[in-house]
């Protein structure tokens, strides 16, 4: 899509099958040295480690297209197999035109193999990848295969290629067998700041560029988000050239790179920016509602499910006994006086006609005739 709008030829940082995109820093001109050393002089067992996207697939493709005249390569990706898919797996890698169901058939198909390639002067390479995923019982069936030899000349060459969890794997003791054959090992570290720049220029270079197009602040800027690993710097770069693209700009610069890595942190292993940290907090959280925080709190749950009980209860008792309990409380509140003065009229004559109490006398006095004047 950005090819034109920046010269290009090629894409610069997609994996390539193409040996002239593969940059060879110190570090892999010396890893690829000593493999090569290893398997045309039949050292037997070799070791290539290296963390996540430090390029141990593209050293392996330049290890295989160097030494493919002379040898058969059969590459193992996924070693987490079983022990007979394992050897069916190889045995298609070999073109032995069989499966096999037992592991004496293989072997014997599998040693005459080994001679007529010895015979033939090529020699067998068995590259099993992804190597921190085998276990113990199959990393000694491996072993087992290099015991073919004929009168002490090694017939097979087998190249373990893993992350660095698969040191730690050999470094038990169980495994002290397969360690002990290892004659040739290399450890790839990630790129140094200059070398990630020579990276980076090497690959816009094949695909075609004529000029600069990352800025010295960009590149320096990559490898401080990258870290060195080629994988990362691969993504970071082909990202950041889709964003120039999309700002018409053909010059990669600081902002741009820094920018594609905020939008790339998870694919990076980054943390949140402090910036974007504080932005965070300063953000206000809304509360839950007091509802809320009661029902999440277990002691209120309890209460409220007791409450809710004794309502229960209550309208079961209602629902029982309610007609009785409305009519006592009907009788409890009717007054007599106001029954008695429902009618003004008729207490008015009440309280006329009926005679008065005879007033108290006091001793030595005389009652009073109230026909006496």
């Amino acid at each position: 899509m950005y090819l034109q709008h920046y010269g290009l030829t090629q894409k610069p940082f997609d994996i390539s099958p193409d040996p002239s995109f593969l940059w060879r820093g110190e570090k892999h001109q010396e890893g690829l040295a000593i493999l090569k050393y290893g398997i045309l002089e039949n050292k037997g067992f070799l070791l290539i480690t290296g963390d996540v996207g430090t390029g141990k697939t593209a050293l392996i493709r330049t290890i295989e297209k160097e030494v493919q005249a002379s040898a058969i390569i059969v590459t193992i990706p996924d070693p987490g197999l079983e022990l007979i898919d394992f050897y069916n797996f190889l045995a298609s890698e070999l073109n032995m035109g069989r499966s096999f169901t037992s592991k004496a058939e293989f072997l014997i198909q599998f040693k005459r193999l080994l001679l007529s390639s010895f015979t033939a002067q090529k020699r067998v390479l068995l590259i099993v990848d992804e190597s921190q995923r085998l276990s113990h019982n199959l990393l000694e069936e491996i072993r087992l295969l290099s015991n073919i030899d004929l009168e002490g000349k090694v017939l097979v060459n087998i190249f373990f290629v893993g992350q660095s969890e698969f040191r730690q794997l050999l470094a038990k003791d169980e495994n002290r067998s397969v360690r002990q054959r290892i004659t040739v090992s290399y450890h790839i570290q990630p790129l140094t700041e200059n070398e990630t720049l020579q990276y980076i220029q090497h690959r816009l270079k094949v695909a075609g560029a004529k000029g600069a197009i990352f800025s010295a602040d960009a590149m320096q800027a990559v490898f401080g988000s990258t870290r060195g690993y080629p994988r990362l710097i691969n993504i970071v770069c082909d990202h950041a050239l889709m964003t120039g693209y999309a700002r018409g700009t053909t010059a990669v610069g600081r902002d741009i790179i820094e920018e594609c890595t905020n939008e790339l942190r998870v694919t990076m292993g980054l943390e949140i920016p402090a910036a974007a940290a504080h932005a965070a907090t300063a953000v206000p959280v809304p509360q839950p509602l007091p509802e809320t925080q009661a029902v999440s709190n277990p002691k209120a749950m309890r209460g409220l499910l007791v409450l809710a009980g004794c309502m229960a209860l209550v309208a079961a008792a209602w629902l029982i006994w309610g007609d009785g309990i409305s009519d006592t409380l009907a009788k409890w509140g009717k007054r007599p006086e106001t029954q008695a003065v429902a009618d003004p009229t008729a207490a008015t004559e009440a309280f006329v006609s009926s005679p008065a109490p005879p007033l108290p006398v006091q001793p030595g006095a005389r009652a009073l005739n109230p026909a006496e004047p």
